[in-house]
């Protein structure tokens, strides 16, 4: 009888984890795209699914998520030459052997280094890959690669039709178009005695986020708005340099570094105006919780089309042609100092938010879920 049972449990392990969905987290900073893949493996284990996060780096605390962690305890090296190398060695190995060990049948990928290993191991090891993409893929590296594996995973997910356009292949149904979801929080942002306060939420990015046009164009907006101040709420690689610029077109009592926040309505509650300057994003979350809160937002119109999406024609919100400093700055000049529009587009942003909410959201990742498990 007691052999009976222990093999029952053990048959019963084998078949929860042959339906285990195993969650690749991959970042060695928290960012957007962890934040996403945070919350869905979190809001898929709330649903029901069985869900076991593999973190790679230890860079980011997870501990707190109420979701079982497996990590590899990949050390990151800011190299960019070293930290590859060290991926597909090191990295390559811990992969290989945790899939092999856990008998993994079903695996979501983020679409970032992990993905390369993942879409050739998935012919090897002989498990399903469901892969979402995040970005801008041309600017991906090996983009060629990364096309014809993508085309051989299982299920794709797009954040736009944007990003999906550049595959140039029929994906048929095993393609998904799913937008990032945001709470509508229960504090609404308010004009009333709020100073000229341009705010920017991110990283410190001259490449992709462009914080070097913001600086540049909001130069411009004090021509017409002396008192503006631009406060920078985030940190990144280029912070020196983004600092160095500041200082050298004379801005340092006007531009504010706020730093990592982790009240960032609080910072958002203290400004006039939300300012995205990016040329490449996936779906901006920084500009959709600003939207959220009930914000005026200004946006480059950046690849793939993410902010384009939320904000429409300048219907929900004012869209600029991505790396345009002159135009950054005319729109950012014009709502400081037009109350009217800066209301209508306040509320207008907060229309549109509210058609991102997570339950929504989780609803179309669930059937994306079902094809792939089912």
């Amino acid at each position: 009888m007691l052999v009976m049972l222990l093999n029952l449990k053990i048959n019963q392990y084998i078949i929860d984890m042959n339906k285990t969905l195993v969650v690749f987290f991959e970042g060695h900073f928290y960012g957007g795209a962890e934040k996403m893949l945070l919350w869905l493996a979190t809001s898929l284990k709330k649903e029901g699914y069985n869900v076991r996060i593999c973190q790679i780096y230890d860079n980011v605390d997870l501990s707190s998520q109420n979701i079982q962690i497996d990590n590899l305890h990949l050390k990151f090296v800011p190299s960019y030459l070293v930290h590859n190398i060290r991926y597909f060695t090191c990295g390559a190995i811990k992969i290989i052997h945790y899939l092999h060990k856990n008998n993994v049948k079903y695996v979501l990928s983020f679409g970032s280094n992990s993905f390369y290993l993942l879409g050739v191991l998935k012919h090897l090891m002989k498990f399903k890959l469901l892969v979402s993409e995040r970005g801008f893929p041309p600017a991906k590296r090996f983009y060629k690669l990364r096309k014809i594996l993508f085309e051989k995973s299982d299920i794709c997910v797009f954040q736009t039709s944007g990003a999906k356009q550049y595959f140039n292949v029929e994906l048929g149904e095993k393609a998904f178009i799913i937008p990032n979801p945001v709470e509508i929080p229960e504090l609404k942002w308010q004009d009333d005695g709020l100073s000229n306060v341009v705010i920017f939420v991110g990283r410190l990015d001259i490449g992709h986020k462009r914080v070097d046009l913001l600086i540049n164009a909001f130069q411009k907006v004090l021509t017409s708005v002396p008192d503006a101040v631009l406060r920078i709420v985030g940190s990144g690689y280029d912070e020196v340099q983004v600092r160095k610029i500041v200082l050298e077109r004379g801005l340092r009592e006007k531009v504010e570094f706020i730093g990592f926040s982790k009240n960032v309505l609080k910072e958002l509650s203290s400004a006039r105006v939300f300012v995205l300057c990016s040329d490449i994003e996936g779906m901006p979350n920084a500009l959709l919780e600003a939207m959220a809160f009930g914000m005026p937002v200004v946006s480059t119109d950046c690849s793939p089309g993410g902010a384009a999406f939320l904000l429409g024609n300048n219907e929900n919100g004012i869209l600029v042609p991505k790396g345009d400093a002159n135009e950054l700055a005319k729109a950012v000049a014009m709502l400081l100092m037009d109350a009217e529009k800066r209301n209508y587009y306040a509320q207008k942003a907060r229309e549109q938010a509210a058609n991102h909410n997570p339950r929504m959201i989780i609803s179309e990742w669930k059937k994306a879920i079902d094809k792939f498990m089912g």
